[in-house]
């Protein structure tokens, strides 16, 4: 059997991490962060030098939010992704994001908690025609809203390889809020506790794969040609040049 060599090392008992709250002003409102480890600010300006790769820098974006952002602050910020109507787009985030990470490298604490204000910038990708989702077996027929380039960002990479169904339950939710109309969202909603229908949480990640591939031309997941054979098995899409009323049909079975 080797031998296994023993180092020691210690760390400073003295090291304190001190707290700076730093008021962001994105958009017209107002959020209070809280300066995160040094780990979470190397992992986030990494991907922002690197602007690339998109899906890792919504990732790393999204686990800043996380650590830094408060519940409510959490909440607001979500909510807003979804809106159409609010003015919260990817370039305002990022350019948040990076004017933090700047000021936070200040050396004193007056200077790292300046308020930072950011100014609208325009959504990325406008003018993107309505998709309808119809699978006949399923009784499913629906048609879909694009949302703003921060909410295809935030599914793009929410959704990929790699990711906890967990996850893709959760952006798959938010993605939904942002696309469709509440009566909609709710049919869904019912149709996914009914134990006889055969919709499941499944079927609808993949249809929020399809829509996301087909509004955010950026590699997601993997080979993109396999993905939207599966997803589009038995699934027809339909563009729509104008808003049209959208239904949905319950398909519940009898025991």
């Amino acid at each position: 059997m080797t031998d296994v060599e023993h180092i020691e090392f210690a760390t400073p008992t003295d090291r304190k991490r001190e707290l700076i709250r730093t008021e962001l002003d994105l958009v017209g409102v107002t959020y209070t962060v809280t300066k995160p480890k040094d780990a979470s600010l190397f992992f986030l300006s990494s991907v922002l030098a690197d602007t690339s790769n998109q899906a890792d820098a919504w990732l790393q974006a999204l686990k800043f939010i996380d650590d830094s952002f408060d519940p409510i602050g959490r909440k607001s910020f979500y909510e807003r992704a979804c809106d159409r109507a609010d003015p919260l787009t990817a370039g305002a985030i990022f350019e948040g994001l990076g004017a933090l990470i700047d000021q936070w490298g200040a050396k004193t604490k007056a200077a790292q908690q300046k308020t930072i204000v950011v100014e609208a910038h325009p959504n990325m990708v406008p003018d993107l025609p309505d998709l309808r989702i119809a699978n006949e077996e399923m009784e499913f027929d629906l048609t879909f809203s694009p949302p703003k380039d921060v909410m295809l960002g935030i599914t793009s990479a929410a959704i990929g390889v790699g990711a906890s169904q967990e996850m893709q339950a959760w952006v798959t939710t938010l993605f939904l809020d942002a696309t469709l109309p509440q009566r909609d969202r709710l049919v869904l909603s019912n149709r996914l506790r009914n134990r006889y229908d055969d919709l499941d949480l499944v079927d609808l990640i993949e249809i929020v794969k399809t829509l996301t591939a087909r509004w955010y031309p950026e590699p997601i997941m993997g080979n993109r040609k396999a993905r939207r054979a599966a997803a589009a098995k038995k699934t027809t899409i339909t563009t729509q040049d104008k808003p049209k009323a959208t239904k949905a049909k319950t398909a519940a079975k009898k025991k």
